[in-house]
């Protein structure tokens, strides 16, 4: 065996080497403008069964993102970190958001207070450079592009903060897809609403804007781009018609759109630092994906590539596997449903099922689709995997997306 390929041998979770955990990154508490403490909303992610949770609350407070939630000024009363790592078995990954009026950036692995006032950056808020450059290169810290193509909703009265400036290098990946934003852009109108809640929010969640993942797709090509999934939940009351509603509540949000982490099986036994820091790197390694809990928890669910000759050589997300290297794709998940297999950004299996496998001819490369600055450099490969359900085809075709994995890259060169 290659020296390239030796530390990719008898890996993976199917060894008993790792474990799976399950969170939710990104939602705003009450130092934002959330509608809980931080503490409330680690008590409502333990019911929720959850592993760990990121609060990315907006830095600075004021820039509050809901119509009509008074906007809060002011340092963080919880300055100096009083806030615990762990509280009721879950784990607090430290968090927030730059909120400048577009391109918000996520980051992990810092609270609010442990950065700079951004409104004193270079360029805020127009530059997005400032926000990526105020993180970048600390060790431990990872950087997202929240919600790239928010469209906003006239109907709701919510801006758009879509991510504008393309040119911006340093981030860790992308927020592909999010509760909040992936259902506003398709409530239209009073009857786009009342269907959704006919239907069911919670279940019948909108995939990722297909721009999104087309961006995704396309900016993959050239580096690792981490795909991330985010509820952006505030639990904010309002007013509607004379009722008093909560508009996407904790507790249910919490329970769709997750992240899913492979991690060490001995993580849980560490400290809560070092959690933190396991989390974070297998994170930043895109040894994740994205799951709507909603539809069944992912406990089964594998993607890989396996050299055919030697089934021990395995590559998982976040791998890259040599040029000239021919491996077969695997997709599993823990009872039938439909798996695709995408490379670039196009479809090239699919299948109704537990498996899909898939092994592209020897010494096929596929150029992809061009990129946003020349050739690319490797190919992209990622698995989706789709539920249908005819109790919910009034929602549209009955199918939908129950996992989004991260990339397996194929190097062309």
């Amino acid at each position: 065996m290659s020296e390239s390929l030796a530390r990719f041998s008898a890996g993976g979770p199917a060894a008993g080497s790792e474990r799976l955990l399950v969170g939710s990154i990104h939602c705003h508490s009450t130092l934002s403008d959330g509608s809980a403490t931080p503490r409330q909303i680690l008590s409502i992610a333990a019911d929720a069964g959850l592993d760990f949770v990121a609060i990315t609350d907006h830095v600075p407070p004021a820039a509050s993102d809901v119509p009509g939630k008074e906007r809060k000024s002011g340092p963080s009363s919880l300055e100096g970190g009083a806030l615990p790592l762990i509280e009721g078995g879950v784990l607090r990954i430290p968090g927030l958001e730059f909120s400048p009026p577009r391109n918000h950036y996520l980051v992990l692995g810092l609270d609010p207070w442990e950065v700079p006032d951004p409104t004193g950056l270079p360029g805020w808020p127009d530059r997005a450079s400032s926000c990526v450059e105020a993180v970048s290169g600390r060790p431990g810290v990872l950087g997202f592009m929240a919600h790239p193509d928010d469209e906003g909703n006239p109907l709701l009265k919510v801006d758009s903060y879509r991510w504008d400036d393309w040119t911006v290098q340093g981030s860790t990946g992308m927020e592909i897809w999010n509760l909040s934003t992936d259902w506003s852009r398709v409530l239209r109108s009073y009857r786009d609403v009342l269907r959704a809640l006919a239907v069911g929010l919670y279940r019948a969640v909108p995939p990722p804007h297909p721009a999104t993942l087309a961006r995704w797709d396309r900016l993959a090509q050239e580096r690792a781009v981490v795909g991330i999934a985010g509820t952006d939940a505030h639990a904010y009351p309002v007013k509607w018609h004379g009722l008093s509603v909560t508009v996407l509540p904790y507790g249910p949000a919490l329970q769709t759109l997750q992240t899913a982490v492979w991690v060490g099986k001995d993580a849980l036994e560490a400290s809560p630092e070092e959690r933190v820091r396991l989390v974070l790197d297998a994170v930043g390694r895109g040894r994740t994906f994205m799951v709507n809990r909603a539809w069944g928890y992912p406990t089964g669910f594998s993607f890989r590539a396996r050299l055919p000759a030697d089934g021990d050589t395995v590559f998982q997300s976040g791998d890259t596997v040599p040029a000239g290297v021919v491996v077969r794709f695997e997709a599993t998940v823990p009872w039938p449903a439909w798996l695709r297999l995408v490379r670039n950004g196009r479809v090239v299996a699919n299948t109704y099922g537990r498996e899909l496998t898939f092994e592209p001819y020897e010494g096929e490369g596929s150029p992809g689709a061009p990129t946003a600055r020349g050739a690319a450099r490797q190919e992209a490969w990622r698995a989706e995997v789709w539920v249908h359900s005819g109790h919910w085809t009034r929602s549209g075709s009955g199918f939908f997306l129950w996992i989004l994995s991260n990339f397996i890259y194929r190097s062309l060169r």
